[in-house]
């Protein structure tokens, strides 16, 4: 069971890095039209949930993993939120930006979950 909370605990954290890594290459991929530090918000929120992920797993108390996972999924929605807000102000191309903005949902639900475990 704790290698299988673990292998979805390291997808997760792979998941963020890979928005990271999407979503600014979408942003710069737009012709330089979306703000620098809008990009570096979105990302540094993704890579904020890489981080709180990577520290939940060394938690050693099941409520501070909660706690943590529950930051990262904080984090998640700002970069969701603000995903959105650069696809509302600058012309970058919409349908990259709802598949990676699902991706992000996505990850919101599953951390969500893993906040809530052990919860009753």
């Amino acid at each position: 069971m704790m290698v299988d909370a673990r292998m979805h605990e390291d997808t997760l954290r792979q998941e963020a890095v890979d928005l990271a890594t999407d979503i600014v290459s979408l942003l710069v991929d737009s012709k330089g039209i979306v703000r620098p530090e809008d990009a570096y918000v979105i990302s540094m929120e993704c890579v904020r949930v890489a981080d709180r992920i990577g520290k939940a797993r060394q938690a050693d108390l099941p409520h501070e993993a909660r706690r943590l996972f529950g930051e990262a999924q904080t984090s998640a929605q700002k970069a969701l939120v603000a995903l959105d807000r650069a696809g509302a102000l600058y012309p970058v191309p919409r349908e990259e930006a709802a598949r990676l903005g699902k991706r992000l949902n996505l990850l919101v639900v599953a951390l969500r979950a893993m906040a809530s475990l052990g919860d009753n």
